[in-house]
């Protein structure tokens, strides 16, 4: 039977490669985190686009997947959480004959969409792809050839047929091995690849087995993209474009169009994106042409734009860059921009919270304000001038406190403390710096509390490229006039070490957490400014500790350690602590990685994830595995007060999270379509990998054999998938034969067969 992509015989000549029912066992995947979450990430970077009849989808380097309404103007926001995409990390995008939407990703394989849209579905190595990172996917009738790091796929509608996988075990030839894939074109019964490597190309007459160079003319063998019109084959090297003349076999440079970032397949156009534009290749044209006032490379950070693909045949045109989606209008003009909802940034370093205003400081990308609908960003970059309604400077944030009045504190980096009030529009700034000036002595905070005096106190670094230094505690009163520093010069604070935390209690003592020295710890004090012999006071079992986080609730204070989760009790003469815990794996990396909500849960971050301590004394970790969390490496936590919400800041996006929501009830019953994938399968020695067609997670079920017997019983994980060692209850290794599968939810069962091999 010829195969449907036009190939006489590829499928046949890739069974040599075969790398279907290669089933490795894992760990059970963990259950989907309790509670309800949201994630917020900026849109960096488009990576393509496809156009339907309704909408636009955009694949992006770190916010996931983008579905623009080409009716509403509305974006929609798919990120990586169970049930959808594996990855916000995505590279490629396709659809194939069916409907289905395919999603490359880094790292994590390809998630495809069911044609109705309602559920998503995995294809990784596990499937038979040689490598996880997927370059590109590239359909080909009914079938797709999917490109990734470690080789070439085929898909054939149902499965992976066969891989060509890295040159470890399969070559060219002698020379030229099969390394990352970068493009993937299909011309009659020849497939082209390009390669970091170069490019190489085979006939199917041959199986596939007699893979040529066609490097002659290329200015380097690192070729990033390949398209075809359907007639000229293009290469992208260099940052230009060549065309392969096949007469000469040679490739040719078309000419300077800009700095090329990108070149893609359009069916029957190719279209590349470059710094001057979007330019245009017909089938059968001798040149690129350029669109009409197509956007270049966005002013920001010079991010050419990424031109889109129409499956549909519509005419017009999509592009994205930095600065958001941009259309073609209907007649010659300027084309219309719509930026992407998001924060200005993806890595974060405080969260404070202030009624229903959520603020989020970036690492160096600006700090957000979220109204619970939209995004509102201060942008970096230093204001010159007396800066009444902006930020002198909005990076590199250490420090932020809501003081009793509302007003914002931020400490940015060499501009000690910017306030800012912005119940009124335009916002009004108060600056204290010394870069230039002469408000205050110091200009970094990292440490920040507000007690109910109206006071606010700041734990200051000088500014020094060269080192920090300890200088103790800056005080503001209650006008948020600089009233003088408390530091270690001064009779009772004698510790030195570097201010990295304070807390106030409700009844109003000051609580401060050193680190960075020998004598590191928690002090807390009375008295100060107003009394000349405040009450000082050490705490003792936590001296020579750095203190990462300290949080008054109720008759506690929460000190989080370089080693553990401490509670002091501040009722106790004297306060000491009580309770000792062990925190996520990890060391912290920044000053707002805890916090206590009002149940008296607590939450800590690390760079290994985040860890909730319950109230019942259990406790539950959130990583990347087993819940939306963005990155594991957390940087900033904020409790809403007022809904118990939890804001998590990573270094890879913000998530908010609420765990008082629970999910609706499960439906009625498992679906009668239930059906077993692979099947056949095969147990091999390290084990065997189910996936249950039609179950959700949170049924479970057991594998019977044909007596009834229970063999295993197993609660479905993420896209249904099961995890077996394929032994019995005693231990006993099953033998090959017929067995069933069991899922009961809501009720009502149902059983699916499968066959397993050995």
């Amino acid at each position: 039977m010829k195969n449907p992509i036009g190939l006489p015989a590829p499928a046949r000549g890739l069974t040599r490669w075969l790398a279907a029912a290669c089933l490795l066992a894992a760990p059970p995947a963990a259950a989907a985190a309790t509670g309800a979450w949201q994630t917020h990430l900026r849109v960096r970077d488009f990576t393509d686009l496809i156009v339907t009849g309704d909408a636009v989808w955009c694949a992006t380097a770190e916010a996931g997947l983008l579905r623009f309404d080409r009716v509403t103007r509305r974006f929609q926001a798919i990120t990586r959480e169970p049930g959808t995409i594996a990855s916000n990390h995505l590279t490629s995008l396709a659809f194939d004959r069916v409907g289905r939407l395919w999603v490359g990703t880094f790292e994590s394989g390809v998630s495809r969409r069911a044609a109705d849209g309602t559920t998503w579905e995995l294809v990784n190595a596990f499937d038979g792809l040689p490598g996880d990172s997927v370059t590109t996917i590239t359909v080909a009738g009914d079938t797709l050839w999917i490109g990734t790091r470690g080789g070439i796929a085929l898909w054939d509608g149902r499965q992976v047929l066969g891989s060509l996988p890295d040159g470890n075990t399969v070559s060219f030839d002698t020379t030229f091995a099969i390394p990352a894939i970068t493009g993937i074109v299909q011309l009659g019964d020849t497939l082209w690849l390009s390669t970091p490597r170069g490019v190489g190309f085979a006939r199917a007459t041959t199986n596939l087995t007699d893979w040529r160079k066609a490097n002659a003319g290329l200015p380097t063998l690192a070729v990033e993209h390949l398209a075809s019109d359907g007639q000229a084959l293009f290469a992208q090297a260099g940052g230009s474009v060549y065309r392969w003349e096949p007469d000469s076999l040679k490739w040719f440079s078309i000419g300077s169009i800009g700095r090329v970032h990108n070149l893609k397949e359009d069916y029957g156009t190719v279209l590349v994106g470059t710094s001057l534009g979007i330019w245009r290749h017909r089938a059968g044209t001798a040149s690129f042409t350029q669109i009409t006032d197509s956007p270049v490379a966005a002013p920001t950070d010079g991010d050419d734009p990424e031109p889109s693909v129409d499956p549909t045949g519509f005419t017009t045109h999509y592009a994205g860059n930095s600065a958001g989606l941009w259309e073609e209008p209907a007649t010659p003009g300027p084309w219309a921009l719509y930026p992407p909802p998001g924060p200005p940034g993806n890595t974060y370093s405080n969260i404070v919270i202030d009624g229903t205003r959520v603020y989020a400081a970036t690492r160096s990308e600006g700090i957000g304000r979220w109204d619970g609908s939209s995004w509102f960003a201060w942008l970096p970059g230093a204001c010159a001038g007396p800066c009444p309604n902006t930020f002198k400077n909005a990076t590199e944030v250490f420090a932020m406190l809501v003081d009793r009045e509302g007003q914002k504190w931020v400490s940015c980096w060499g501009y000690a403390m910017e306030r800012f009030d912005d119940s009124v529009e335009p916002p009004l700034f108060t600056h204290f710096w010394t870069q230039g000036g002469s408000e205050v002595p110091h200009t970094v905070a990292f440490g920040a509390a507000a007690d109910s005096n109206g006071g606010r106190w700041f734990g200051m670094d000088t500014w020094d490229p060269e080192r920090f230094e300890a200088l103790g505690l800056d005080f503001y009163d209650a006008t948020g006039v600089y009233a003088g520093t408390w530091g270690p010069g001064l009779p009772s604070l004698v510790r030195g070490g570097k201010i990295r935390a304070i807390t106030v209690d409700k009844a109003g003592r000051i609580w401060v957490g050193y680190a960075g020295a020998a004598n590191s710890g928690v002090d807390h004090f009375t008295g100060f400014p107003e009394s000349p012999n405040p009450d000082f006071r050490t705490v003792a079992n936590t001296t020579s500790l750095d203190i990462w986080g300290l949080v008054a609730h109720g008759d506690s204070i929460w000190v989080l350690t370089d080693r553990d989760l401490r509670r002091i009790s501040r009722t106790s003469v004297p306060p000491r602590v009580v309770q000792s815990q062990s925190t996520p794996a990890g060391r912290p990396l920044g000053t707002r990685l805890m916090d206590v909500a009002p149940n008296g849960d607590v939450f800590v971050g690390s760079e290994e994830g985040v860890r909730w301590y319950r109230g019942d004394g259990t406790t539950q970790d959130f990583t990347i595995a087993n819940s939306p969390l963005a990155a594991n490496d957390v940087r900033a936590i904020a409790v809403d007060r007022a809904t118990g919400v939890v804001w998590f800041g990573t270094a890879e996006g913000l998530n908010r999270f609420d765990p008082a929501y629970r999910p609706p009830a499960l439906p009625p019953g498992v679906p009668d379509s239930l059906r077993v994938y692979p099947n056949p399968a095969t147990l091999t020695g390290l084990g065997l990998q189910l996936r249950l067609l039609g179950a959700s997670a949170g049924y479970t079920g057991g594998i019977y054999d044909l007596r009834g017997r229970l063999l295993h019983r197993f609660a479905t994980a993420d896209r249904g998938q099961i995890f077996w060692d394929g032994r019995d209850d005693d231990g006993v290794l099953v033998k090959p034969g017929v067995y069933f599968v069991r899922a009961e939810g809501g009720g009502r069962q149902a059983r699916a067969r499968f066959v397993l091999l050995h």
